[in-house]
Formats: C-alpha cells, structure tokens, sequence
C-alpha cells in the first residue's frame, strides 16, 4: 500500500493516514467472522468509535445515514452471512485543496460464512472526511459495485 506524503498538508497528515489504515483494519478484525447473533451497533463498536458520533455515511446513490446507530444499521443484514472481510489497501491519498479529507483505493475481499467460499473480489474508491479536530471522520462516502455482495446470500 502506497500512502501519499505530499508536503504540506498540515500537520494531521501522518496521524490522519494511521487512522484511516486502523479503521480498516478493526472493520476487519471485527467481521472475520462477525459475533454470531451481535448486532452491528455491537460488533463494529472499535470501528465505530473512529467516527465522530454525528458521521455522515454515504453508500453509493442511496441517502446518507447520521450518527453511528444508523451507520450499524447499514451493516445489519450483511454480518450474518460474513466469514471473513479484508480490505486490501492500494493508495491512502490526501485529497488536495480539501485539508482533512483522504481518498482510499483498495480491493475488498469477503468470504461466505456458511461455507468459507470466497466472493468476487470488489474493487472500491471511498472518500473521507475528518473532523476540524483531525481525530475522528465525520464523512464516510464509499464506492463500489454492489453486485457481488449478492453472493455472500446465494445458494452453495
């Protein structure tokens, strides 16, 4: 993984991009596999806890989602059917005339937690925001083809 460290971008810049690599790495930790029968709220609460309690969720075209209650409540459906979850990160990139805000290029890999079958590994582009403090994202918009997350609900 490539981080950008184009001079000066503040002086949150390096703490910024170990946020964003950790809060990767807990959605993960969390998910692979998720608590059985936990919800969401529940299982992603060390993720969770690197947004600021007003975020702003966006995924994809659908309306954003405020606050963490309803940022878990997105995931909710998808735990169930999760074996394991990693986000292979290519690049963490400050975006330029926008102090505090990182794009994060990666490939998301998911397996099933029925029968340990990987799922079409989905590409993703997403955005984020951090607070005027630098220590919490306050945005999250996230960007990917939902198509393969069907598998994880397909027959075996």
């Amino acid at each position: 993984m490539s981080t950008d460290n184009a001079p000066g971008t503040g002086p949150h810049h390096a703490g910024q991009a170990a946020i964003l690599t950790r809060a990767f790495a807990e959605f993960d930790a969390q998910c692979s596999p998720p608590h059985s029968g936990q919800p969401a709220l529940v299982v992603l609460a060390p993720w969770l806890a690197l947004l600021s309690a007003d975020v702003e969720f966006l995924a994809g075209n659908a309306s954003a989602r405020i606050g963490h209650a309803a940022v878990a409540a997105y995931f909710d459906p998808l735990l169930p059917a999760i074996g394991t979850v990693v986000h292979e990160l290519l690049t963490i990139s400050p975006v330029v005339g926008h102090p505090g805000a990182w794009t994060v290029r990666g490939i998301l890999r998911l397996s099933r937690l029925r029968d340990g079958k990987a799922i079409t590994p989905i590409p993703f582009a997403d955005t984020m925001f951090f607070d005027p403090e630098g220590r919490h994202i306050a945005k999250y918009e996230i960007r990917f083809d939902p198509a393969p997350i069907g598998e994880l609900f397909a027959p075996t």
